[in-house]
């Protein structure tokens, strides 16, 4: 009997060694929690270089397609400040471990992305092999916000907080709420200043300050003496900085706001103004000095006296306080010329270049020259021009006629004279054109009388 039992061991041993009887499965070891690492997510990072990985024991994750935007496009190129990507990945459980149950509701609590929460995720579905297909939005990129420049307009004794406001030049921050409390009179921000401001009462600033979108605020680095708060020329910094509990989108600060002060007249210097509380209890007159004390503040330029060509003229500008400022103004020069005595030069008379003068103070700026005569224009021995009688021309002298006879049978001899004058020669043609004539006719008067 003993002998059969221990062969039956001998068999069932062996029949285990080859596989001849299933064994028992071990249970597989549940994944609680599955956290994901997205390498290379940053303003201006390429999508492309981005990186998603598990450092979850018993998971293989696989990234399905690529980058989507808020609306499910796929994109590419480079990740940007302000926008919301997101991405498909698969989950698979490895040999000996098993997934969580994932649903809607519960995903946010078992996936981490980069050590938090997703923006957002969803379950998509069991895949055929097992693994499960998520979606999981990434925390939009934001710039850290770590410094601000806040300034308090018209705090003033007897204006009302209404009167007043709470601005700034970044484009990072908006105010979203700005109250005035009595300072430690409550805590709670629900008592607010409403009557007419008056002077060393302390007061103290709420502000509640949002980032726009693409920024953010991380509280643990955003220090007190990265903030100012200029009031009334005054820079102050807040006593407290809190967050505002909108995921790094928001922060708290209270801000203890300089004495109001009845300021009497303004009293200056050649470089700075400042003023004086007027009153007899003032807690801090010196304060008052030094928190009003500022450099000059001078409008636009005014002319006193207008510049001339030779003399210069004044311009002044005027500070709030009264204090003026004065200047000169460079002499103008001669601007405007103009060219006077010109004349022209003729065959008869020198010419002239003429001096040129300021038009508006008269002074000869440059001395003319004169203008050599011009020359003579000859025209059949006489100047077109003036008249002259060309020297360069000689009287013609006169020609010999050949002689005519008289009745008595003498000859006569006319002559022609010559001259350069055209008129002479003119009188001296016609008598001689008469002189023949004359002599003609008494010839044919002989020859008549003879013939008779």
């Amino acid at each position: 009997m003993k002998k059969a039992r221990r062969l039956l061991v001998v068999l069932l041993c062996c029949a285990l060694t080859l596989g001849l009887v299933p064994m028992a499965a071990a249970a597989a070891e549940p994944i609680a929690a599955v956290s994901l690492s997205v390498s290379g997510y940053g303003i201006g990072q390429p999508m492309a270089d981005a990186n998603i990985t598990t450092t979850t024991q018993g998971v293989t994750v696989t990234a399905v397609g690529g980058w989507l935007d808020a609306q499910y496009n796929e994109v590419a190129g480079n990740f940007e400040r302000g926008k919301l990507y997101c991405h498909y990945v698969t989950l698979q459980a490895e040999d000996g471990y098993a997934l969580p149950a994932l649903t809607d509701d519960n995903i946010k609590s078992i996936i981490t992305v980069n050590g938090k929460a997703p923006a957002y995720a969803w379950v998509m579905g069991t895949e055929t092999d097992g693994s499960i297909k998520i979606l999981f939005f990434m925390e939009a990129l934001s710039e850290k916000v770590d410094a601000l420049s806040l300034t308090v307009n018209n705090l003033a004794v007897g204006n009302t907080w209404a009167e007043s406001n709470v601005t700034t030049t970044s484009e990072k921050v908006f105010i979203q709420n700005a109250k005035l409390i009595y300072k430690g009179v409550v805590s709670d921000h629900d008592i607010l200043v409403t009557d007419p401001l008056q002077a060393h009462t302390p007061y103290q600033l709420y502000l509640y300050i949002w980032t726009n979108n693409g920024y953010s605020f991380d509280i643990g680095s955003l220090q007190k003496e990265n903030i100012e708060v200029v009031v009334n020329g005054q820079t102050v910094m807040p006593v407290a900085v809190r967050d505002g509990g909108d995921n790094g989108r928001s922060i708290v600060m209270d801000v203890d706001m300089p004495l109001l002060h009845n300021y009497g007249a303004y009293q200056y210097d050649e470089n700075q103004h400042w003023q004086e509380c007027q009153d007899a209890d003032c807690p801090d007159k010196e304060g008052s000095i030094r928190y009003s004390t500022a450099s000059h503040s001078f409008g636009d330029w005014t002319e006193v006296k207008a510049p001339t060509e030779t003399e210069q003229g004044s311009k002044e500008r005027a500070c709030v306080c009264g204090y003026k400022e004065t200047a000169a103004i460079p002499v103008t020069g001669h601007v405007e010329t103009e060219v006077i005595n010109a004349k022209e030069a003729t065959c008869t008379e020198e010419g002239y270049t003429g001096d040129k003068v300021c038009k508006g103070c008269g002074k000869v700026l440059e001395k003319g020259t004169v203008i050599e005569k011009l020359p003579h224009n000859y025209v059949d021995g006489k100047c077109s021009v003036c008249g002259a009688v060309d020297p360069s021309v000689k009287p013609a002298e006169a020609t010999p006629t050949p002689a005519v006879e008289t009745t008595d049978g003498a000859a006569t001899e006319t002559a022609t004279p010559k001259t350069g004058e055209p008129n002479v020669m003119i009188v001296w043609a016609a008598l001689l054109v008469l002189s023949g004539l004359g002599i003609a006719g008494t010839v044919m008067y002989g020859r008549k009388k003879a013939a008779k």
